[in-house]
């Protein structure tokens, strides 16, 4: 089987909320590949944690919001691994043989995990427990690398080396070109539909760009990075967060590209991939901690599962954990954990 090492490259999943005037709770994890691990701080770059170590060229990474845990892959070994938010209960959930598991993204509304294989070329997807993997795309004729999705629309969008930005539906019919022009090598994709925009990198040409979700409207957002890698978009408070792996940083800038800014400089890590979580899961007071005041606010909004939350703007869907449209015990139990996962 033909090895591949992609040189600066950076899968992203991203989810609203992320920005630069962000709170405590508000996290941005990434893998280093270098130093085989996953680790976690605050997006303004302080409180750097170790989540998981001892792991084999860590690549793509995402965060699923339906199971509130952390997944990514692992290139030369062809693990996919899922864990807790702060690393415990690390499980491999898809163990291949002979593959090289690349970008990772979970839609989370659907329960799915997607990512790409670097050789052969496919894009595959599975439960999120890592059950019934299917192959859903296999006529690509180039490496994919990053690899997003669009809820709202039900689409994925994914990238191909030295050569361009496609979509499909969920289940990979459909496939649409995008962009075919201007791309060397593609890193990273962020995808949102409410402001009806793509976001890639390009570590060939230094530059990260912009289209709407018809691939229309192209424009250059930075240029002259070192390398940039994964991307992601904060629509709410008009943010993105970009890798480079040639100067190992995380960088924010506004969603136009102005007012950049240097987060996290790390020394001699090879950065690969970044994923941010939105916001503190059981802080649904919003104060930056999950304490008795929010399991108050829990008792407040219990109705049991043969009653339902009012309409998607009802703040008790804040306690909706299992996304079952009601506040009860199994919503008790993914609140217990958030605390010792974030102390």
């Amino acid at each position: 089987m033909r090895s591949i090492r992609i040189l600066a490259t950076c899968a992203v999943a991203w989810s609203m909320f992320a920005t630069p005037e962000t709170t405590q709770g508000q996290k941005i994890y990434w893998t280093d590949i270098d130093g085989g691990s996953i680790r976690r701080a605050n997006l303004d770059g302080t409180d750097i944690q170790p989540v998981f170590n001892d792991l084999i060229s860590p690549s793509g990474i995402a965060i699923s919001q339906a199971d509130y845990k952390v997944y990514w892959t692992e290139q030369d070994s062809g693990f996919i691994w899922r864990a807790n938010l702060d690393g415990s209960h690390p499980e491999i959930i898809l163990q291949m043989e002979d593959v090289e598991p690349f970008g990772i993204a979970v839609d989370s509304e659907n329960r799915k995990i997607y990512w790409v294989e670097l050789d052969p070329p496919l894009i595959r997807r599975a439960n999120l427990d890592g059950s019934d993997p299917e192959s859903i795309i296999s006529s690509l004729t180039n490496t994919p690398l990053a690899i997003a999705i669009d809820p709202v629309n039900q689409h994925i969008y994914w990238t191909t080396l030295f050569e361009r930005i496609q979509r499909a539906d969920l289940d990979g019919a459909n496939i649409t070109d995008l962009v075919t022009s201007g791309i060397l090598f593609p890193n990273g994709i962020a995808v949102n539909a409410d402001i009806d925009t793509i976001i890639w990198s390009d570590g060939g040409t230094g530059s990260i760009m912009s289209s709407r979700l018809d691939g229309s409207e192209i424009e250059p957002l930075i240029t002259g990075a070192a390398s940039p890698a994964g991307v992601a978009i904060d629509a709410e408070f008009g943010a993105i967060y970009w890798s480079e792996l040639a100067s190992t940083t995380i960088n924010v800038a506004n969603l136009d590209g102005s007012d950049p800014e240097t987060i996290i400089e790390f020394q001699d890590a090879g950065t690969w991939a970044v994923t941010l979580l939105p916001n503190l899961p059981g802080d649904c007071d919003i104060d930056n901690d999950i304490d008795i005041f929010d399991f108050a606010a829990y008792t407040d909004c219990v109705t049991g599962p043969d009653n339902t939350l009012a309409d998607e703007d009802d703040p008790c869907g804040c306690f909706d954990f299992d996304f079952d449209n009601d506040v009860d015990l199994s919503d008790l139990a993914f609140w217990q954990t958030f605390p010792t996962q974030f102390q």
